[in-house]
């Protein structure tokens, strides 16, 4: 997997799960990504903090996608996040109608 660097002073808005990167925010990328692949986000000393989609036609260069180094991003992981977000919509399904949250 391709490392893309972050500059030093850019971890905040990663650290508190910001799901956008903006191509200023990057250092270097360790190789040649090509656009759609999953790379490992690591900050200047080298530390883990996100994969994500790498996109260099964007100003939002990465689309992070997990902060948790030990997930392996995969299809099976896409199938369960799938699956997560269909079943907390459900009860949509069933009543037939929108619930309102005060």
């Amino acid at each position: 997997m391709i490392d893309v660097i972050l500059k030093k002073g850019k971890e905040k808005a990663v650290l508190q799960r910001h799901p956008w990167l903006f191509s200023g925010a990057i250092e270097r990328v360790k190789g040649k990504p090509a656009n759609g692949d999953i790379v490992k986000l690591l900050n200047e000393k080298g530390d883990f903090m996100a994969y994500g989609f790498y996109n260099d036609q964007s100003r939002v260069a990465l689309r992070l996608l997990e902060w948790d180094e030990n997930m392996e991003v995969n299809e099976d992981w896409f199938r369960k996040k799938v699956a997560v977000a269909v079943g907390s919509r459900s009860i949509y399904w069933k009543t037939g109608r929108p619930i309102l949250v005060a």
